[in-house]
């Protein structure tokens, strides 16, 4: 079917971020499950006209494919996110039997429904100018100003605005701060509110909870570390025990805080 300018513009950028997608995880540099992410993102992106594709939406679709890829990963004795490279495992008939097209499909179209049901209820978030995600965002900062405000004046201050970093922390729901084995755990508690309300609540207060853990550092820095600082948190050695005191933090400021 041909497809006019805009579905060509789409399907283009969706084409350009899908190689891009985890790049530290071999399971996405892989042909198939690349082809069935760009799939999901087009087919979305084509349904909702008034939203269309947004960069950051391919990370949202990677905990959905792995969780549904893991159920055939178990049965085959491998773990998804610790998989070293497809093409080193010496069972090479396993291998392919995992990512075999019948498996892909099942996977995709589990994926593509979850996807669709989170976004639903995130809509504005990804409409023209993404309203929602601003809103996430301006919480944040009037909840920092009412519970650490020497943080708070210290952004003032320096300069920061909460806009500069807290966008991709609301756009890719901490995906990208976080390894994929970590945001999984993330989205447990998310999914476990009830509303859309609850849902964007508790994520700001997640994200309140995250930026106060890197506070002693933040109120030594000038605008540009700060800058430097949260665009590159040192994440990467962080556990499940790092992200449960993370979530621990943030029901307790919003069970405190919360309307």
């Amino acid at each position: 079917m041909e497809k006019n300018a805009e579905e060509e513009t789409i399907l283009h950028q969706i084409r350009i971020d899908v190689p891009r997608t985890s790049p530290d995880l071999p399971l996405f540099q892989n042909e198939r499950i690349q082809k069935a992410l760009e799939r999901i993102l087009y087919i979305w992106s084509i349904q909702h006209p008034g939203c269309g594709y947004v960069q950051g939406l391919n990370d949202l679709v990677t905990p959905f494919i792995v969780v549904f890829l893991s159920d055939y990963a178990a049965a085959a004795r491998y773990d998804i996110l610790n998989i070293g490279s497809f093409e080193e495992k010496e069972d090479i008939q396993e291998t392919t039997l995992l990512l075999d097209e019948d498996i892909i499909n099942k996977v995709e179209a589990d994926a593509f429904w979850c996807f669709s049901l989170l976004l639903d209820h995130l809509q504005d978030h990804y409409t023209r100018s993404q309203p929602g995600i601003h809103r996430m965002v301006n919480q944040l900062e009037v909840i920092m100003e009412r519970i650490d405000p020497k943080l708070y004046e210290h952004t003032k201050k320096t300069q920061l605005l909460f806009i500069q970093f807290a966008f991709r922390w609301m756009n890719c729901l901490l995906m990208r701060e976080l390894s994929l084995k970590l945001s999984l755990r993330l989205f447990d508690a998310l999914f476990a509110e009830a509303s859309t309300v609850d849902f964007e609540q508790l994520h700001v207060f997640i994200c309140v909870a995250f930026l106060r853990t890197w506070r002693n550092q933040l109120l030594k820095f000038d605008f540009a570390d700060m800058v430097m600082f949260l665009q590159h948190l040192p994440t990467q050695h962080w556990t499940y025990h790092e992200i449960d005191m993370l979530l621990q933090q943030a029901f307790l400021l919003k069970s405190t805080f919360g309307k």
